[in-house]
């Protein structure tokens, strides 16, 4: 009764997924997205569904939509950092060319601190944790394929002993970049799913999805990018995820939030500038779906700003 009841939840919740992506954003949209403002500095909460780059295969990326933030500057901000298209949460906008290039300091000198909230199948072994692996891009195309120019972030588990906390964010001659996550367990449904906070110390692409599939174990939910060869790889991870009901890999959500970000030494302030992204409605609701809680020391950041 408990496994039919849960699947019908989260049947419509994947439903619920899939009929929210973002196809547009209206003025309007953008007034809700906005979650910070000041003559140098914008921060808005990305949803989900929109890339901020253009690339290949996407018909709409956030650059489009950048003069919806431009208010009384002369010129539309500019992207400080990037999201994942399937990423939501805070993400930042340059006012001023000064401004880009103070974020880029600080960004470089990990000035700036982003947490994520990721539902995770599986659970990690530890409650609390640092993943210290570096990452690779590996060159997947083949003179056999049509797949020339497509690439893969991958772990180099064979290179853990390169890794430093002095040198981490760099990236090493032959392309090895020295990645750094942090992760802490909020809750669990058993050994099936968890609800990680995820500090991001170093800013590579694909990072958390990487160190959370190939490190961990632990994949994100909805990442159908990396989770493939690890359900091939672990039938008993592919047993969790199919007792999770359709809302495991199928083409809708993937569950990682970006929260929050801190920027430290904000113009000489003493305390940081705290900017925090409610979770999305479709988030929470996938939460409740699988058993999961929130903290209740979490609850006032990750639920409401």
């Amino acid at each position: 009764f408990f496994c039919a009841m849960a699947t019908n939840i989260v049947n419509r919740t994947a439903q619920a997924s899939k009929r929210a992506v973002i196809q547009s954003i209206s003025a309007k949209d953008s007034q809700r997205m906005l979650l910070y403002k000041d003559n140098d500095v914008v921060a808005i909460n990305k949803p989900a569904g929109i890339a901020v780059h253009a690339g290949p295969g996407l018909t709409q990326e956030l650059t489009s939509y950048l003069p919806l933030w431009q208010y009384e500057a002369q010129s539309p901000p500019s992207i400080a950092h990037r999201l994942d298209k399937d990423t939501s949460g805070v993400l930042l906008l340059s006012r001023t060319a000064e401004a880009a290039t103070r974020l880029r300091h600080l960004f470089e000198n990990k000035m700036i601190l982003k947490n994520y909230c990721a539902i995770t199948v599986n659970v990690p072994e530890k409650v609390e944790g640092s993943i210290e692996v570096p990452l690779a891009v590996k060159d997947l195309s083949t003179h056999q394929s049509n797949s020339h120019g497509m690439h893969r972030v991958i772990l180099r588990t064979d290179k853990v002993d390169m890794f430093s906390e002095a040198l981490a964010g760099t990236t090493l001659p032959g392309g090895l970049q020295l990645a750094w996550t942090k992760y802490k367990i909020l809750s669990s449904y058993g050994r099936r799913c968890s609800l990680l906070d995820l500090e991001l110390v170093t800013g590579f692409k694909h990072q958390l999805r990487v160190h959370l599939a190939d490190g961990l174990i632990c994949p994100v939910l909805g990442d159908n990018k990396f989770a493939g060869p690890l359900l091939r790889k672990y039938p008993a991870l592919k047993k969790k995820l199919q007792s999770l009901g359709p809302m495991g890999y199928t083409k809708g959500r993937m569950y990682l939030h970006a929260y929050q970000v801190q920027i430290m030494d904000y113009y000489g302030v003493q305390q940081p500038l705290t900017i925090m992204a409610p979770l999305p409605p479709y988030f929470v609701q996938a939460l409740k779906s699988l058993g999961l809680q929130i903290p209740s020391k979490y609850r006032n950041r990750i639920l409401s700003v």
